[in-house]
C-alpha cells in the first residue's frame, strides 16, 4: 500500500489517497479522503484505480450541496413537528398531556409528512391506524412491566417496514418486520433453500401482525397492499 497527502491548493483541503489495494479478482482500488480545514471533518471515497481522479474542487462542492439539502430537510421537519405541537416551538423539552415522550418520538419518526398521533386517541389509549402522505401506520396502546408502551408498525411502497415498541421513558426496541431484503447465494440449491426460509420468516411475521390487528384491511395505500400480497406468495421454483 502507498500512502499519499497533500494540500489542495484550490480548496486548502488535506487530501489522502492510498493506493496499491487489489480485491480478490486483482482489480486495484483507490481509497481517497479529504478532510475540511475548517471542522475537521472527514469524508471518504473509493473508486478503481482505471477510473478518472476525482475533481477535488467538485468534491467539496458536492458536500457543501448535501449538507445544505439536509440542513434544508431538518428545517422542514423541525417546522412540521413545531406545526404538530406549537409548545415545543415556544421551548417545551416535550409536548403537553400524556404519554409526551412517546408522542414525541412518534411525531419525530414522521415529522417529514406531518404525522402524529391524536391526542384523543393518546388521552384514551386507543389501538388505530393513520393512512397519510403513503403510509399506512398501524398502533396500540399496552403495559408490561417496564411501564407503558406504543407499539406501531409502519408500511410505505418506498422503504422497508418498520415495528417499533416505544416506551413512556423514551426507550424503545424493535420488533419484527417484514424484510425486502433477503440472504441469497450464487449455488441455486442453496439459494432456493434461502429464498423459502426467507418466505416462511414472511409468513411467521405475517401472523404476528395479524394477531395484533396490523393485518390489511383494505383502506391502506395500493402500494402497501401490493406489497403484503407479494410477502405471501409462494417464491418461485
Amino acid at each position: 500500500m502507498k500512502k499519499n497527502t497533500y494540500i489542495d491548493p484550490e480548496t486548502g483541503w488535506t487530501v489522502t489517497r492510498e493506493t496499491g489495494k487489489k480485491n480478490s479478482k486483482g482489480v486495484e482500488w483507490v481509497n481517497e479522503s479529504i478532510t475540511d480545514p475548517a471542522t475537521g471533518a472527514t469524508h471518504k471515497s473509493i473508486r478503481r484505480a482505471d477510473s478518472p481522479e476525482r475533481s477535488i474542487a467538485a468534491w467539496v462542492k458536492d458536500i457543501a450541496r448535501h449538507r445544505e439539502m439536509a440542513e434544508r430537510s431538518e428545517r422542514k421537519r423541525k417546522k412540521k413537528l413545531h406545526e404538530s405541537y406549537p409548545e415545543l416551538a415556544r421551548g417545551a423539552e416535550v409536548p403537553d398531556g400524556p404519554l409526551p415522550i412517546i408522542k414525541l418520538h412518534f411525531a419525530e419518526c414522521f415529522a417529514s409528512w406531518g404525522i402524529c398521533l391524536p391526542e384523543d386517541v393518546v388521552a384514551e389509549r386507543r389501538r388505530g391506524k393513520i393512512c397519510q402522505a403513503g403510509w399506512a401506520i398501524w398502533y396500540l396502546f399496552g403495559s408490561d412491566e417496564k411501564g407503558e408502551y406504543l407499539d406501531y408498525y409502519c408500511a410505505h411502497r418506498m422503504t422497508n417496514d418498520g415495528h417499533v415498541r416505544i416506551y413512556e421513558d423514551g426507550r424503545s426496541e424493535s420488533l419484527p418486520a417484514i424484510d425486502s431484503f433477503r440472504e441469497s447465494s450464487s449455488d441455486l440449491v442453496e439459494d432456493a433453500r434461502l429464498k423459502k426460509e426467507h418466505h416462511a420468516e414472511d409468513l411467521r411475521i405475517v401472523e404476528i401482525l395479524e394477531a395484533k390487528g396490523f393485518g390489511i384491511q383494505g383502506d391502506e395505500p395500493g402500494g402497501v397492499q401490493i406489497q403484503r400480497y407479494q410477502r405471501l406468495q409462494e417464491p418461485e421454483e
